[in-house]
């Protein structure tokens, strides 16, 4: 399983994170990624077979990662 770094929703408050769009019923979503003041508070799968990782722990588990960085890809 991915390495989760989880925060309590409820410590900030929820207006605030609505009014940006992170929805905290994690629902019609695969995954969750959340940066306040420049920190990753949260990242984690919610859909099984989807990955999210803060893009430096990203880079080190998935070498062939770095053939994309910074480059565009075609869909």
């Amino acid at each position: 399983m991915s390495e989760m770094n989880e925060v309590d929703t409820a410590e900030i408050e929820e207006q605030k994170l609505l009014d940006v769009g992170f929805d905290t019923s994690e629902e019609d979503r695969a995954g969750s990624f959340l940066i306040i003041d420049n920190q990753v508070k949260e990242y984690k799968p919610i859909q099984k077979g989807v990955e999210v990782l803060q893009l430096s722990i990203a880079l080190e588990k998935h070498s062939w990662l770095k053939e994309y960085y910074w480059k565009p890809v075609t869909p």
